[in-house]
């Protein structure tokens, strides 16, 4: 995951009556962070990512992902009130044991340095389908967490204008929307832009913008996105509307409060994790992707 904080702590040696007091604390355990993503468009956003959070008395800057763990996803189904996960089982496996991956990642040695991806490039989920996930670390921790993939909701228009002075590239500014029909569930929403004449995002966290909201003040109506920043004439922007579960949705709101939250002295905020055995998610997106050129 993106932007971990680092947090180090001194302990003070403690003088009293001309002594010197030590104190001896055990190390804290380390916690494992995970984020497992699946989809039902693209292979390379179906994804596990595990890291290590730091001991927080013996802070290390050369932090990694997590290697040598067993990971599954398990296919499940509706039955009645109840939900099995008796289904198709797949091993996600390391990305750097897989045959041909440099092909596939190109030289991007940003994603072949990481450690701790699973991936499996033949697995794809599919909508209205519940999927579990099942992690088995190598010194026996266990991590398992449940979500779902929804059908998504398609963007139906992207409109945008060319307004202000040309710049000195000879580009107008572009001001862009994009609408779609919100159904009358409760739906939750994250969304990702990419400034790029390619849509292949290798991770979600690759994309420009991200934006989670839901429809609680605004349901079962047409809607409108307008973006407040300006993009430029001749961008392509591939815009990723997706559904995902309530959850899910939680996590990603509470993780961005928490990431904004640049004040040492604002009050705490709680990541609302979806998963049992590590901080994190396990997210189930449903995909609409839409491109737009703006000449």
């Amino acid at each position: 995951m993106k932007n971990l904080t680092l947090i180090f702590i001194s302990i003070l040696t403690m003088v009293a009556c001309e002594k010197e007091i030590s104190i001896d604390l055990p190390p804290s355990q380390p916690k494992l962070v995970v984020e497992a993503s699946i989809n039902h468009v693209s292979p390379l956003l179906n994804y596990v990512y595990i890291t290590n959070s730091i001991d927080y008395f013996k802070p290390d800057l050369s932090i990694g992902g997590a290697d040598g763990a067993l990971v599954k996803i398990i296919q499940g189904r509706i039955l009645g009130t109840d939900t099995i996960y008796d289904g198709t089982e797949t091993i996600f496996n390391n990305i750097n044991s897989i045959p041909g991956i440099d092909s596939l990642l190109g030289d991007n040695p940003i994603v072949r340095n990481l450690r701790g991806i699973y991936l499996n490039i033949n697995f794809m989920g599919q909508i209205n389908t519940p999927y579990m996930l099942d992690i088995t670390m190598p010194d026996g921790r266990k991590v398992n967490g449940k979500t779902f993939i929804y059908a998504p909701i398609e963007i139906d228009t992207i409109k945008y204008e060319l307004t202000g002075e040309v710049d000195t590239a000879g580009r107008l500014d572009a001001r862009v929307s994009f609408f779609w029909t919100d159904p009358p569930t409760q739906d939750n929403y994250r969304l990702f832009i990419t400034n790029a004449f390619t849509s292949i995002l290798l991770g979600w966290g690759g994309a420009d913008m991200t934006r989670t909201f839901d429809d609680v003040l605004l349901n079962n109506q047409y809607r409108a996105y307008s973006f407040f920043r300006a993009f430029k004439q001749t961008d392509t922007l591939n815009i990723y509307l997706t559904t995902v579960g309530r959850k899910e949705f939680l996590f990603w709101q509470s993780y961005g409060r928490a990431n904004n939250t640049a004040n040492p002295f604002a009050t705490p905020v709680t990541i609302e994790s979806n998963i049992q055995g590590a901080i994190g998610t396990f997210t189930g997106y449903g995909v609409s992707l839409r491109q737009a050129i703006l000449n």
